[in-house]
């Protein structure tokens, strides 16, 4: 028999360390992932305020686009809203590409739903388990979707009125 005894030690290090160094590895990849979707909510919440304000507000500030409709100018103020709330992930290009869909339309009217979907594209970067989080493409959608009642007036903005322009029907 052998007793030389020396190294084994680090041997027993090798094997002990994989286990300890994926489990903290993934733990660490989880937190990223969770911190991500709450930023997500959050971004779903921004973007739905935004919304109740945005579609209902004046058309001269938005290039004349009707009140209470998705036109390009409206739908791109309310997903900026969604982007600041998600700023340090979008920033360090956690989060690939964001895009708000709004299911329920844009508000016929003064207390109807309004609705901002938030879908993100989250990059997983945790080396080892990212694969294991988010599949092999590395990347995962985190979706989030919030609902407010519309602030749409009861009046026209129709430049006909009063020092604001306003009508009153």
């Amino acid at each position: 028999m052998i007793s030389d005894e020396r190294g084994g030690t680090y041997a027993e290090f090798v094997l002990a360390i994989i286990p300890v160094l994926m489990l903290s590895l993934g733990i660490l990849q989880l937190t990223e992932l969770y911190t991500a979707k709450l930023l997500v909510d959050h971004a779903s919440l921004a973007a739905a305020r935004s919304a109740v304000v945005v579609f209902a507000d004046d058309p001269r500030s938005y290039a004349g686009e009707g009140v209470s409709t998705l036109g390009p100018h409206r739908t791109e103020a309310v997903r900026l809203a969604a982007l600041r709330a998600m700023a340090p992930f979008v920033v360090d290009g956690s989060f690939t590409s964001v895009r708000v869909e709004y299911p329920d339309g844009a508000g016929a009217g003064f207390g109807s739903p309004v609705t901002a979907e938030v879908h993100a594209m989250y990059r997983c970067r945790v080396p080892l388990v990212s694969p294991v989080a988010c599949g092999t493409t590395g990347e995962r959608e985190l979706v989030s979707k919030m609902t407010l009642p519309s602030l749409t007036a009861r009046f026209s903005y129709d430049g006909g009125g009063g020092a604001m322009g306003l009508k009153r029907p």
